[in-house]
């Protein structure tokens, strides 16, 4: 009886607990979302390379994110003034962020907008423009004053469109490439082409991208800089510069498009040359390889030993170059082959006119190579001869074998002497005449 006594004791107080928190649950629900952080992106063009310039340009966009101590809903477009130099009508306009603690804001810089000292963001710049902002649990309206977040001047994110003196800046707005004729790789003979977008300046004195052609580019190939020249656009918005890949050129991780690129030009004073945070930089879409659409070894075979898996001395070894084309050779051209630590040259045989070139080598008493011979990738050798495209007098194959060169090849040893001759059985293939016994006159 008194256990019963305790127990329903119990329950209610456990009943009023319940009460209680039931309550408190429902004011923590009522209370309005604050805003808890604030911040804006580093200046940087989608898709584009960073910028050693802590400023937006015309077209980017300013990003302000802000966040809540609660998930909050959105209807409408809210939105956050922005102190932008003189400007009385900036907006970051709402984006995204709707169910959740952190709302995103977006602005895109457009002519007009200039801010030297970096722009601000005052303590109710936080606007709901018609829409709302409410808390996703309860409803309550949240709170908008961004208090100790606000910033004034920011000089890591000025806005920049118009230089000292007044005249407005000539910028380069974008920079584009063509996509190789075939996967993601030029080759030899393939044109590269360069687009180059110019802001549309306007004012007092302004020299325009209408006063504008340029006369060259500079495309980072690898470690080199090569010119694209130009080629059309003067008097417009965009201008075209093409560079015609080379043999040469080598590039894996894609071609660049940076820094000072842009050369020459009537205005050279007055423009912006400096392609900044619209480069392109190592664009794994275009990369170069000058050895394709000229011939180029693609692979290196050997002919086995008379016996076993070694050549002696006297034997021929016998190697065949194949072409990714056809080839026209004349003179003598030779492959090294790296016997031990020796290089022996071997011949040019035949091949003229076809894509597999025929090689010769007699092996020479001393030369040994008990791990197998190798074909080193610069063991193709003109020897005063050339190897050219077929039909051409002028465009030259490439010699390189890159990875048709081959290792030690073990089952292509060399020994420097012949093998002994050595007795390796014995066997009577005579049978007597009569039963199993010679007689005289028989044969053994």
């Amino acid at each position: 009886m008194t256990f019963g006594r305790i127990a329903a004791r119990a329950a209610g107080a456990v009943a009023v607990a319940l009460v209680g928190l039931g309550g408190f649950a429902g004011d923590l629900a009522a209370q309005a979302p604050t805003v808890t952080g604030l911040s804006v992106n580093e200046p940087s063009k989608t898709g584009k390379g960073p910028s050693r310039w802590d400023k937006f340009f015309l077209s980017e966009t300013i990003q302000v994110s802000v966040t809540f101590s609660a998930a909050v809903d959105v209807t409408g477009t809210p939105r956050v003034v922005l102190g932008i130099g003189t400007c009385t009508a900036c907006f970051a306009d709402y984006v995204s962020g709707s169910g959740s603690t952190t709302l995103v804001f977006g602005h895109e810089v457009v002519w007009g907008n200039d801010d030297s000292d970096g722009i601000s963001i005052a303590t109710d710049a936080l606007k709901l423009n018609g829409g709302t902002i409410n808390a996703t649990t309860g409803g309550a309206a949240a709170a908008l004053d961004l208090g100790t977040h606000a910033f004034d001047n920011d000089s890591g994110r000025q806005v920049y469109l118009t230089p000292t003196g007044g005249v407005n800046n000539i910028g380069i707005e974008d920079v584009t490439l063509n996509d190789p004729p075939s996967d993601s790789t030029y080759g030899n003979g393939d044109t590269i082409q360069v687009t180059v977008r110019w802001n549309s300046s306007s004012g007092p004195g302004v020299r325009s991208w209408h006063n504008w052609s340029g006369t060259g580019l500079r495309v980072t190939i690898g470690g080199g800089v090569r010119s694209a020249s130009y080629v059309s656009g003067g008097g417009s918005q965009n201008t075209v510069y093409r560079y015609v890949v080379g043999p040469g050129d080598m590039d894996a991780d894609g071609i660049s498009v940076v820094g000072q690129a842009v050369t020459g030009g009537a205005w050279q004073d007055f423009i912006s040359r400096n392609v900044g945070r619209q480069a392109i930089e190592n664009s794994a879409g275009h990369t170069v390889d000058g050895r394709q659409g000229i011939p180029s070894p693609s692979s290196v075979a050997l002919n086995d030993p008379v016996v076993g898996d070694t050549y002696e001395p006297g034997d021929t070894i016998l190697a065949t170059v194949t072409f990714t084309q056809a080839v026209d050779v004349t003179g003598a051209p030779q492959l090294g082959l790296l016997i031990g630590t020796n290089t022996r040259q071997a011949a040019y045989v035949s091949g003229t006119g076809t894509t597999e070139l025929l090689f010769r080598y007699e092996v020479a008493s001393g030369d040994v190579d008990a791990d197998g011979l190798s074909v080193p990738d610069s063991a193709l050798g003109l020897n005063s001869g050339t190897i050219r495209t077929a039909g051409s007098t002028t465009e030259n194959a490439t010699l390189d074998l890159g990875s048709a060169a081959l290792g030690d090849q073990t089952s292509h040893k060399v020994v420097g002497t012949q093998t002994a001759a050595a007795v390796s059985g014995l066997s009577i293939s005579s049978v007597p005449v009569v039963d199993e016994t010679y007689a005289a006159t028989d044969t053994i």
